[in-house]
């Protein structure tokens, strides 16, 4: 599925949603209740995530710690190919 994948203003987005805002246990009963909307979750899981998250606070400058030292520089290794990795 590729909702996940749908950022805000896809005309083709749509999300289900619980009517009563309840997590049933079955999956069959959660969806008896659900109803489609259309658009993005995105602005809805943002909002969700907000109300929750406490105050923001600056990223660190640099990544890693003297504890923790960063391994390689941004990206990673792990995006590249075979073939750029050497």
């Amino acid at each position: 599925m590729q909702a996940i994948l749908n950022p805000p203003g896809n005309p083709k987005a749509k999300y289900f949603k619980h009517k009563k805002n309840q997590t049933p246990a079955d999956v069959d009963e959660w969806m008896a209740g659900a109803e489609e909307v259309p658009g993005s979750w995105w602005p809805y899981w943002t909002e969700w995530l907000q109300k929750r998250a406490g105050k923001k606070v600056a990223a660190p400058k640099v990544t890693g710690s003297k504890k923790n030292p960063a391994m390689e520089n941004a990206p990673g290794l792990y995006v590249l190919t075979d073939e750029r990795k050497g």
